[in-house]
């Protein structure tokens, strides 16, 4: 089956504003609010005690609000949330794919620790794929292929509990025939996205810190269209498994499927 970019969009904009998707998006906030502040909490402390330019402040150079902790609290930090957002990620995965209703623990603890340690496993495969970046123009081509490739993996490993290596064999297979078309979906992404961001910053950023908390729930919700968005491609991809039957009861894999008789009316 081909992949409709402009149906897997709508469909993971619709996704995106249900009564199950606020509460990822509220929690994206969060994450994202805490991330951008320990940015500002890594650079101030780093400039602390510096000679800063002539009417320059530290707040000048920090995007958010500074933290009351010390460097090793902001890399504590940074790790408490690179882990939970790997949770946030595996349960949003799961409550699109699941098509719950409402959320439920089930969604964060199932395989919890399991799912985890194939996440873990697939970024140290996805960093050395993306050590090919350093390779000018083809190393940059290769990996937005090899991204594309393997675009649904965390899905896999979070929605379908497969093992890392399985959910990458399963992702390059399932997007055989459709990477043109996936890469097609997340510039449309990307772009809109960015446009977004943008424009959220120029309007919050009036007034301070309001552009923070406003550009992070841009970014808080655009995480959550962006799971939204991977699953409603990968229904879409997986949605004609069964094979069709043509108007003589031929199937797709060449079989004959059995028409009523005589007797059996």
């Amino acid at each position: 089956m081909s992949l409709k970019i402009g149906q897997a969009l709508e469909d993971g904009i619709q996704r995106s504003t249900t009564r199950v998707a606020l509460p990822f998006v509220v929690l994206a906030f969060v994450f994202q609010a805490l991330a951008s502040a320990s940015a500002s909490t890594y650079v101030a402390r780093l400039l602390q005690g510096r000679d800063l330019p002539q009417g320059m402040s530290v707040a000048d150079l920090t995007s958010g609000p500074v933290l009351p902790i010390g460097l090793g609290g902001v890399a504590l930090l940074y790790v408490l949330l690179a882990v939970g957002f790997v949770f946030v990620y595996i349960a949003l995965f799961r409550a699109f794919v699941d098509d719950v209703d409402a959320l439920t623990a089930d969604l964060f603890t199932r395989r919890a620790l399991g799912a985890f340690a194939h996440y873990v496993l697939f970024g140290v495969i996805f960093f050395f794929i993306a050590l090919v970046n350093v390779v000018p123009v083809l190393g940059q081509i290769v990996f937005i292929f090899l991204v594309t490739a393997l675009w649904f993996a965390p899905l896999r490993i979070a929605a379908e509990d497969d093992g890392a290596i399985t959910a990458l064999k399963q992702s390059w297979s399932l997007t055989s025939g459709n990477r043109l078309r996936l890469f097609g979906l997340g510039f449309v992404y990307a772009l809109v996205a960015g446009i977004a961001n943008a424009v959220a910053g120029g309007i919050f950023g009036l007034v301070p810190y309001v552009g923070f908390l406003g550009t992070a729930l841009v970014s808080g919700y655009f995480t959550v269209l962006s799971i939204a968005t991977t699953v409603a491609a990968y229904e879409q991809l997986t949605g004609d498994d069964a094979p069709a039957v043509d108007e003589n009861g031929d199937d797709d894999a060449g079989g004959v499927t059995p028409q009523p008789t005589a007797v059996d009316s």
